[in-house]
């Protein structure tokens, strides 16, 4: 059955309610850099019945597969990313989805993205929609390979990485299918040289494009 339901990524706020919870908006980032917001954060301090986000239950937003968990690495603390195959979109689902145009082949290397590999493989064939669900408080007790659910409870808000408050960090990016990324970090030690080049290609390489959340949670 082809997938054409999205839910909220917080339980209990529904769709028409997540707009005032936004506690930072997505921007675009110019190609090949880190400008820009590529997410939609969630938190707050007070919203109706509502009045604490730590430990708040994150959900899935699409039907998916598993393909990354890790424990508090920065940036993204303790997240998890799922794989949703456009092809297993309905059509009509797929033509609200606005796709990036795609960007030349990257060509860049020094201290900040050492070539060490590369470590992420995918396929030459086939697109998917990539989420990330990050800061969590714990690492999610989900596994790579796992399916999940639209809906499916997969940890708690926190902020782990680099959050200074507790948000969750929604994080959706388009390329090519089935890639393996084993572990992706930045910025602080103890990140290695290949999770240093994962996070480059993931975030900067314009191989995994960054969409706005909004397309699908506002469409």
């Amino acid at each position: 059955m082809l997938i054409d339901q999205v839910c909220s990524p917080i339980q209990g706020i529904d769709f028409s309610e997540l707009p005032n919870i936004v506690s930072y908006e997505y921007t675009s980032p110019y190609p090949y850099n880190e400008s820009g917001h590529p997410a939609l954060d969630f938190g707050l301090y007070h919203y109706k019945d509502f009045t604490f986000f730590p430990n708040f239950p994150i959900q899935t937003i699409i039907a998916g597969k598993v393909v990354l968990v890790q424990k508090d690495l920065w940036p993204y603390g303790n997240m998890i990313m799922t794989e949703t195959r456009l092809n297993e979109l309905k059509p009509s689902f797929l033509s609200s989805i606005t796709r990036p145009t795609p960007l030349p082949p990257w060509n860049y290397s020094n201290e900040r993205c050492p070539v060490s590999g590369p470590t992420i493989t995918w396929d030459k064939e086939g697109i998917s929609l990539y989420v990330l669900y990050a800061h969590m408080v714990e690492k999610p007790d989900i596994n790579p390979g796992d399916q999940v659910a639209c809906g499916q409870f997969l940890g708690n808000a926190g902020k782990s990485g680099n959050a200074a408050e507790e948000h969750l960090h929604l994080e959706i990016r388009i390329g090519p299918s089935n890639a393996s990324f084993e572990s992706i970090a930045e910025y602080k030690q103890p990140a290695t040289k290949a999770e240093r080049y994962n996070y480059c290609i993931w975030a900067l390489s314009g191989v995994f494009q960054s969409i706005d959340p909004a397309i699908l949670l506002f469409h």
